[in-house]
Protein backbone atom coordinates (compact mmCIF):
# COMPACT_ATOMS: atom_id res chain seq x y z
CA UNK A 1 0.00 0.00 0.00
CA UNK A 2 1.09 3.25 -0.79
CA UNK A 3 0.70 6.29 1.60
CA UNK A 4 1.02 10.04 1.43
CA UNK A 5 2.67 11.61 3.70
CA UNK A 6 3.52 15.35 4.70
CA UNK A 7 6.32 15.86 6.89
CA UNK A 8 7.05 18.82 9.18
CA UNK A 9 8.87 20.72 6.42
CA UNK A 10 5.81 20.70 4.07
CA UNK A 11 7.74 17.81 1.87
CA UNK A 12 5.21 14.93 0.45
CA UNK A 13 6.45 11.72 0.19
CA UNK A 14 4.61 8.75 -0.73
CA UNK A 15 5.36 6.05 1.22
CA UNK A 16 5.44 2.01 0.36
CA UNK A 17 4.45 1.03 4.03
CA UNK A 18 6.27 -2.44 3.21
CA UNK A 19 9.65 -0.49 4.10
CA UNK A 20 8.30 1.16 7.36
CA UNK A 21 10.77 -0.26 10.09
CA UNK A 22 8.75 1.34 13.04
CA UNK A 23 6.36 4.69 13.89
CA UNK A 24 7.40 6.26 17.29
CA UNK A 25 5.39 9.09 18.68
CA UNK A 26 7.24 12.10 19.98
CA UNK A 27 4.29 13.49 22.77
CA UNK A 28 6.52 16.63 23.32
CA UNK A 29 6.67 17.92 20.35
CA UNK A 30 3.89 16.90 18.49
CA UNK A 31 5.01 14.29 15.92
CA UNK A 32 5.30 11.52 14.73
CA UNK A 33 8.88 9.49 13.34
CA UNK A 34 8.29 6.77 10.69
CA UNK A 35 11.45 5.38 9.72
CA UNK A 36 12.17 3.50 6.89
CA UNK A 37 14.11 0.14 5.70
CA UNK A 38 16.91 2.76 3.98
CA UNK A 39 17.51 4.44 7.49
CA UNK A 40 15.50 7.67 6.28
CA UNK A 41 13.40 9.38 9.01
CA UNK A 42 10.61 11.22 8.42
CA UNK A 43 8.62 13.37 10.95
CA UNK A 44 5.32 14.16 10.50
CA UNK A 45 2.06 15.76 12.59
CA UNK A 46 -0.49 13.86 9.79
CA UNK A 47 -2.37 11.58 12.45
CA UNK A 48 -4.65 10.54 9.00
CA UNK A 49 -1.52 8.75 7.29
CA UNK A 50 0.30 7.22 10.61
CA UNK A 51 -3.19 5.98 11.23
CA UNK A 52 -3.24 4.10 7.17
CA UNK A 53 0.03 2.87 7.66
CA UNK A 54 -0.68 1.25 11.48
CA UNK A 55 -3.65 -0.30 9.29
CA UNK A 56 -1.35 -1.53 6.55
CA UNK A 57 0.90 -2.77 8.70
CA UNK A 58 -1.59 -4.77 10.69
CA UNK A 59 -3.06 -6.59 7.30
CA UNK A 60 0.08 -7.46 6.27
CA UNK A 61 0.79 -9.47 9.55
CA UNK A 62 -2.87 -10.97 9.34
CA UNK A 63 -1.48 -11.95 5.90
CA UNK A 64 1.58 -13.50 6.91
CA UNK A 65 0.00 -15.32 9.92
CA UNK A 66 -2.41 -16.99 7.63
CA UNK A 67 -0.30 -18.02 5.09
CA UNK A 68 2.55 -19.61 7.67
CA UNK A 69 -0.42 -21.16 9.32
Amino acid sequence: MITEVIDNTQQLYYINTAQVVYIKQRKNYGLWKIVLINGEHILTDSQRAINQIIESLADEKDLQELVCS
